[in-house]
């Protein structure tokens, strides 16, 4: 009887500690640690923006050979003292909304997203989520991010003109 005592006292000292590991998971979930609200479940669709450190873009480009990257920083930007990434395209942020029709082709392919510090490509990104692409990524830190790395690496930067 006694053991049975025991057992049940050690049972009843345990329950708060696992209510409180469940109320920690709940807000864990609840503060978007969990899938995002309204996820669609199917395999390779993503209903979030993607996030891809500046150490990393390279490899992004890599693995993702079939994308586009899209620069939406204005054109002057386009030409300006950071350049722009090799294989990316030009596509201004003031202009996304009334030219979005023209990356319909980019639904099923990697879309990744970039602008001088990375302020506007979560913005950029959404709206390309909320119109049915799949694989959305957007450069953290943005291109001067990007360039700051190059730089740590001692890779030089490209010529203007050259890039």
């Amino acid at each position: 009887m006694r053991m049975l005592e025991s057992i049940t006292k050690r049972r009843a000292r345990a329950l708060p500690a696992l209510a409180m590991i469940l109320a920690l998971g709940a807000a864990a979930l609840a503060a978007g640690c969990g899938p995002p609200p309204g996820t669609d479940a199917a395999p390779g669709t993503a209903s979030y923006v993607q996030h891809v450190p500046a150490d990393q873009l390279d490899t992004w480009h890599g693995v993702h050979y079939d994308g586009v990257m899209l620069d939406i920083r204005t054109p002057g930007e386009w030409d300006g003292d950071l350049g722009h990434v090799t294989g990316a395209v030009n596509f201004p942020l003031n202009d996304f909304e009334s030219r979005i029709g023209e990356l319909d082709t980019y639904k099923s392919r990697a879309v990744l997203l970039y602008d001088r510090f990375g302020s506007g490509t979560p913005r950029a990104g959404q709206i390309l989520v909320t119109r049915g692409f799949r694989d959305v990524s957007v450069l953290d830190g943005g291109l001067k991010a990007y360039r700051d790395w190059e730089k740590s690496k001692g890779i030089p930067l490209p010529e203007p003109g050259a890039r």
